[in-house]
């Protein structure tokens, strides 16, 4: 978190409002302060007392890893400081479709059928688009939004069951686009946006959002709940013209692993990619100034939603979560794809909590899925889905007390669309390390309290039957439904 100059200014030259200054300044009152709660601890706190059913806004960006998450102010400042944060979460299928496919069903891949971005908005339509958080939650009595980006593959088409309001973005460039975009609205009639800057699609998504909160709050005869998916800050990132200039100085966090120079020990298709070049590495310190400027708008898009909230009194009642579809690598291994490997960077996620009784501040070890949303939001909606999820309500968490058992370890996944530089995987990560077997029979195993950078593949270092309890231990759960998953 950066420090507060005396003209509300942080040292990354983005100013905030007096109001979000004070909200940072008082952000730790009556809360958990920076307390970690280690896994199997708890706070102690009461769990919430029965009263009127609680409102979700859930601000879903695309593609942002943690560590620049930790640069946007706002975000910090009224959610992170007034929440839970997660500081184990993880995305099961590292890449867009399939991870929001797992957010609205609480079902692995394998079982919503999304492996990846192909066709994927029509493959979720067939199995799951009548079964899903949305239809869960209305025939519940909720009033359901979608804003923005629900899917990749979308090009149109009219609304999926559950939504009583349906705002979903498409382009030539697909859901990625910043200007030159249509927005299929709720009576099926398209509105498009050009290249003006009032067209810029983070501002506009905004302004529709917040127009749905004002028709939600005057209307306290039913909950709502509103998905709000921006598509910043996707690559290419285009930023607001009023945000140009910001982050001049940043660049790609150096990590140990950035431009690894010894890739012998990774998969083969891992060691044909080449050293990254100045060249290159000038693009991508580039491309990471962008992708910051690209979410300042985001992060306004938080500090608008809390305030209304505020002024029509609905903040207290309402659960604010911010999240990323998957994270986003920024040349570590050599990777300039951004996503859908399974190292740590690629799975990570930021996940925060806000909401009636949250604790303040908090944040929580345990390891922790986007297999895990939906049933989180049922459990506090007091709803019960049809069928089994695959994952577990963090809702006992947001009282803050953790449950006196929880998993010890999280199935990840990806099926590659083509061959190349994505290859087909299936891995077990638990709190200290990482088994990852590939398709082509070739496997990683790291030793993430020592090495949390996957610098050095333990495959050549530990005797075959480690590894061969580790190939058993992930065949269990491979295909895993239900209770059956980690």
């Amino acid at each position: 978190m950066h420090s507060l100059s005396g003209s509300n200014t942080l040292r990354c030259g983005v100013s905030l409002s007096p109001w979000a200054a004070a909200a940072l300044l008082t952000a730790g009152c009556g809360g958990g302060g920076d307390t970690n709660v280690a896994p199997g601890a708890g706070s102690g706190a009461t769990s919430p007392t029965p009263g009127p059913r609680p409102n979700f806004v859930f601000v879903l960006v695309d593609d942002l890893d943690v560590s620049s998450a930790e640069l946007m102010p706002r975000i910090n400042a009224l959610l992170v400081q007034r929440g839970v944060s997660f500081t184990n979460s993880f995305a099961c299928n590292p890449v867009s479709a399939p991870s929001r496919a797992t957010l609205l069903t609480g079902l692995h891949s394998h079982n919503h059928g999304v492996r990846n971005n192909t066709n994927a908005y029509q493959v979720f339509l067939a199995n799951q688009g009548s079964s899903n958080l949305a239809p869960w939650l209305r025939n519940a009595g909720y009033r359901t939004a979608m804003i923005g980006k629900l899917m990749n593959k979308y090009v149109g088409e009219g609304p999926l069951p559950g939504w009583d309001e349906w705002q979903a973005v498409y382009s030539d460039e697909g859901s990625g686009a910043y200007f030159n975009y249509s927005i299929r609205e709720t009576d099926g009639s398209v509105t498009t946006y050009r290249e003006e800057e009032e067209d810029y699609v983070s501002d506009v998504l905004t302004d529709r959002a917040l127009a749905f909160l004002e028709r939600a709050v005057a209307d306290d005869s039913r909950p709502f709940f509103l998905w709000l998916g921006y598509n910043a800050p996707h690559e290419p990132a285009v930023a607001a013209s009023r945000h140009v200039h910001q982050f001049a100085n940043a660049r790609a966090p150096r990590t140990p692993s950035f431009n690894e120079e010894n890739m012998n020990d990774k998969p083969s298709h891992y060691q044909d990619i080449p050293l990254m070049d100045d060249d290159r590495i000038y693009d991508l310190d580039r491309s990471y100034r962008e992708r910051l400027r690209c979410m300042l708008s985001v992060d306004e898009a938080v500090e608008r939603i809390v305030a209304l909230l505020q002024t029509s009194g609905r903040l207290a009642n309402t659960f604010i979560i911010f999240m990323s579809d998957n994270g986003y690598l920024q040349g570590q291994h050599r990777y300039f794809w951004g996503k859908d490997v399974p190292y740590e960077l690629s799975i990570r996620v930021p996940l925060t909590f806000r909401g009636p009784r949250v604790p303040e501040g908090r944040k929580i070890e345990q390891l922790v899925t986007n297999v895990d949303f939906a049933p989180t939001i049922a459990a506090l909606a007091g709803i019960t889905p049809p069928g089994e999820s695959d994952g577990r309500s963090l809702a006992p968490f947001l009282t803050g007390a953790a449950p006196e058992s929880w998993r010890t370890s999280i199935l990840i996944e990806h099926v590659a669309p083509f061959v190349g530089q994505l290859v087909t995987y299936s891995g077990l990560r638990t709190a200290d390390h990482k088994f990852v077997r590939y398709i082509t029979a070739e496997v990683e195993l790291y030793d993430l309290r020592g090495d949390p950078d996957e610098t050095e593949n333990l495959r050549l270092h530990v005797e075959r039957s480690v590894l061969g309890e580790w190939e058993a231990r992930l065949a269990a759960v491979a295909e895993c439904r239900g209770a059956a998953c980690p």
